[in-house]
Order: C-alpha cells, then sequence, then structure tokens
C-alpha cells in the first residue's frame, strides 16, 4: 500500500499557487522595470551632474535582462512566495472567534420553546383549505401592546411565520448588515443572497461596502460541509478561492454568525430562542409593539425591547425588530450593548451610535425563484470562484 508522506499535497498546492503568482508577477515585474528605465533615460537628459549621476548608478536594465533566464525565474519566484505569505497573513490572520453562543442557543428551537410555541402539524401555504393568511394570524395573536402580554403575541406570530416560510422553497433578497467584531464597528455592507432551504444552501455575493466582490457559498452536503470563500478587492485578484469551515476561528474573523446561521427562519428562531427568556422570566424589561410601522417600504410590526440593567441581559440594553406583516418574521433586527465608562454620560442617539452591535436587514425578497443546482455550483460562470 502506498503512504503519502505527511504534507504533500500541502506542498503541491503551494507548487500550483507559486507558479500562477509567478505567471501574474513576471509581466508586471517587466512593466515596472521598462517605466523605471524610462525615468532613466529622462534623467540622463537632465542638466543636473548629480540625476545623471543618480541614473547610471541605478540603471535597471541590468535586472531587466536578468528575468529572461533561469535566474530571473527563480527570483519572481522567490518574490511570489513572500508575497503569498504576506497576503495570506493578511487575509487570514484575523483572530476573532465571534461572539460564543449560549447553551440555550445551541439547542434546538423544540428544546427550547414550549409546546404552545413548537411546531405541531405541517402547513403548506399553498394548500388552501389549512392555509390561514397572514392577517388572520395576526388578528387571532391578539391585541396587546406592551409588556409580557405582547411578547407572548408577538411570538407566536413569529413562530407561525417561521413555519410558513420553512415551506417555502427558496428565496433571493438583499442583505444588509453592519455589526461589530471584537470591538470594532464594521462599515455597512449590501449583499445579494440566494438561499434553498432543502438542501440547505446559500450563495452571496458584496456589492457594497469594503469587501465588493467578496463571494461565499456553502451548500449542505458539498465541499466536505465547508464553505467556498473568495476575496473581494485586489486580494481576489490574486488568491484562488479556498475552503473554510463556517464555525472556524478564520471564517468568523469579520462575522458575528456563521454563514449557516442566516437567512430570515434563521433570524426568527434566533429571536424566539432569546425572547423565550423574557417568556420565563417577565421582569427586567419594557417591551412595546406599534402595530404598523414602515422599513425600506414594507408594513412591519416594529417591536422595542429595553432592558432595565445587564442582570437582565449581559449581551444586549436594546433591541428593535420589524416583523413584516405579510411574512410575518423579522426583516430587520437592531441590536445595542451596554455602554463602558468612558461613554456613560451619552444619551439618546449618540449612546445608540456608540453602543449599535447588530444591525441586519434582508430587502427585496422575493420567494420562490426556482433556484437550480446551478445556482450553489461554484463552477457557475456568473461566480468568480477559481479552483
Amino acid at each position: 500500500m502506498k503512504v503519502t508522506r505527511w504534507g504533500s499535497r500541502t506542498h503541491a498546492l503551494l507548487r500550483v499557487q507559486l507558479r500562477r503568482a509567478g505567471r501574474y508577477l513576471r509581466p508586471r515585474l517587466l512593466f515596472a522595470v521598462w517605466m523605471a528605465r524610462a525615468h532613466v533615460r529622462r534623467l540622463r537628459r537632465s542638466w543636473s551632474p548629480k540625476l545623471r549621476d543618480f541614473a547610471d548608478r541605478f540603471d535597471p536594465w541590468p535586472a531587466l535582462s536578468r528575468l529572461d533566464n533561469g535566474h530571473g525565474r527563480r527570483l519572481i519566484g522567490t518574490m511570489a512566495a513572500l508575497m503569498g505569505v504576506c497576503l495570506g497573513l493578511v487575509v487570514f490572520g484575523g483572530s476573532s472567534r465571534g461572539p460564543k453562543m449560549t447553551a440555550a442557543e445551541s439547542q434546538p428551537i423544540e428544546e427550547v420553546i414550549p409546546v404552545s410555541y413548537t411546531r405541531t402539524a405541517s402547513i403548506d401555504p399553498e394548500d388552501g383549505s389549512n392555509f390561514r393568511s397572514a392577517s388572520a394570524i395576526i388578528a387571532e395573536s391578539g391585541t396587546a401592546t406592551d409588556g409580557y402580554d405582547a411578547m407572548v403575541r408577538v411570538l407566536k406570530i413569529i413562530r407561525a411565520g417561521s413555519e410558513r416560510l420553512e415551506r417555502i422553497p427558496d428565496y433571493t433578497a438583499t442583505f444588509l448588515k453592519q455589526e461589530r467584531v471584537d470591538g470594532v464597528l464594521g462599515d455597512r455592507e449590501a449583499i445579494e443572497l440566494k438561499l434553498r432551504h432543502q438542501p440547505f444552501s446559500i450563495y452571496m455575493n458584496w456589492t457594497e461596502g469594503p469587501s465588493v466582490g467578496r463571494e461565499i457559498l456553502f451548500a449542505d452536503g458539498k465541499n466536505d460541509n465547508e464553505m467556498l470563500y473568495h476575496s473581494g478587492g485586489w486580494k481576489g485578484r490574486l488568491l484562488p478561492a479556498i475552503k473554510l469551515n463556517p464555525h472556524g476561528r478564520t471564517a468568523l474573523s469579520h462575522s458575528r454568525y456563521p454563514v449557516t446561521d442566516l437567512g430570515l427562519v434563521a433570524t426568527a428562531r434566533r429571536t424566539l430562542i432569546r425572547r423565550q427568556k423574557n417568556i420565563d422570566d417577565p421582569t427586567g424589561y419594557r417591551f412595546h409593539v406599534d402595530e404598523h410601522a414602515d422599513f425600506e417600504g414594507r408594513d412591519c410590526i416594529l417591536c422595542t425591547l429595553h432592558f432595565d440593567s445587564e442582570n437582565n441581559d449581559e449581551k444586549y440594553r436594546k433591541s428593535h425588530f420589524w416583523i413584516d406583516r405579510e411574512h410575518l418574521v423579522p426583516i430587520a433586527i437592531r441590536n445595542y450593548g451596554w455602554p463602558g465608562p468612558e461613554i456613560a454620560g451619552l444619551g439618546g442617539e449618540s449612546l445608540d451610535a456608540e453602543t449599535l452591535l447588530e444591525d441586519y436587514a434582508y430587502v427585496n425578497v422575493r420567494l420562490r425563484q426556482q433556484l437550480a443546482d446551478a445556482d450553489f455550483d461554484a463552477g457557475n460562470s456568473d461566480y468568480r470562484f477559481r479552483r
């Protein structure tokens, strides 16, 4: 039986990447030396003796001539290796692991939410006899707008909405996010999103923000259950796509949640789990519901939750979430943390700006887009993944 020496695959991949980098760098280095040569010629025509002497001493022509032989190719290979190491440190040097999930958040929703809130029947939105309209579900939930009763009512609506949405095979949307990772609030980003529920598959393409061009693809059961990551910007032009553990440190270095925990259904589940604590202990918070609030042109139920102290919720000070009155799930959430001693004196909008932790929104949601396997295939010609 042939035994493969440990690391041989890594070395082979490294050699492939070095050859790619060499092919990319060589013409650019030649062009750079050619430009330097042109500047030298200009300096030699200068009236200043010092400039002419400088041009004679720093003439790049000998270096240019050596690039066409074996020594030059080895030099470029070495430079490519060094650049690859530097780029690797830039791309993969993040150390933040993202927020740790609580014991409740790591459990299935059926184990956390009481029986009255869990799914009891399979309801197909296209089954006319068993399907209840969104307006009927909202009406049956009650009329409470404050306190514990309002919280119970809202969770009933979200539970019903998540059940309905789970039976929608797929959808596309624009995902807007701004989040604080490792104490630093990032820029607002816009991401074109394709999502399929069964098997769970998601494709993300950054269209606004500092990471324009970044792509992420995850398809349950494919690519060793890892996500494909392709950098945006100049990194994407130099580096190919790589596979990452969606729950690993590198994948979470720029995001608070793994890619497997994105989407409208996942947001609804996370809301149900977190608010269950307020059902179990209905003290230490103020909860208010506005029946009609506009969010990006959608008619929503706006829920506002204030906690009295960190003893009631150690992570969040205040939360806003908008429940779409058609889809019956949160399409936008903003969560604010507790202020540190350096900003304890702030209030109002200034305090909110300094303590914003999470700002997520799903806009332009289009259900039943008949997404196919090709939409979650790295070989799709519309994507920029490189093998």
